[in-house]
């Protein structure tokens, strides 16, 4: 039989990893990136396991200009989750060479796609 403080302990690690990513979302969104970073790294000790706080980080390190990070964070998500769009998009995006000539800011996962002016 299953202990129920395992899933009480297993869903408020799954809770505040969402809080952390929802934190670094907003980081991101007022342009603090440094905090954004904190975040993810935060919620990726707290599961490493899954897609977004490293789909986060390529964003992070994106919007900093450090593409090569950037990539390997998206392809870091993409090989934890091969359907999660989001890093597909990023990785897709950031390697087409379209990009050069028009910023499209990366996809968070949980916005729709805008272009930069």
């Amino acid at each position: 039989m299953d202990n129920p403080l395992n899933s009480i302990k297993s869903l408020s690690k799954n809770h505040l990893y969402r809080q952390l990513i929802s934190s670094a979302i907003d980081s991101l969104n007022n342009n603090n990136y440094d905090e954004a970073e904190a975040f993810a790294v935060k919620a990726i000790a707290i599961d490493c396991n899954l897609p977004d706080a490293h789909n986060l980080l390529g964003a992070i390190y994106e919007l900093k200009g450090d593409n090569i990070h950037a990539e390997r964070h998206y392809l870091a998500a993409n090989s934890l989750d091969p359907t999660y769009l989001p890093a597909i998009r990023n990785i897709r995006r950031l390697t087409t060479f379209s990009f050069q000539h028009k910023r499209i800011h990366p996809d968070l996962g949980n916005e729709k796609l805008t272009i930069l002016e």
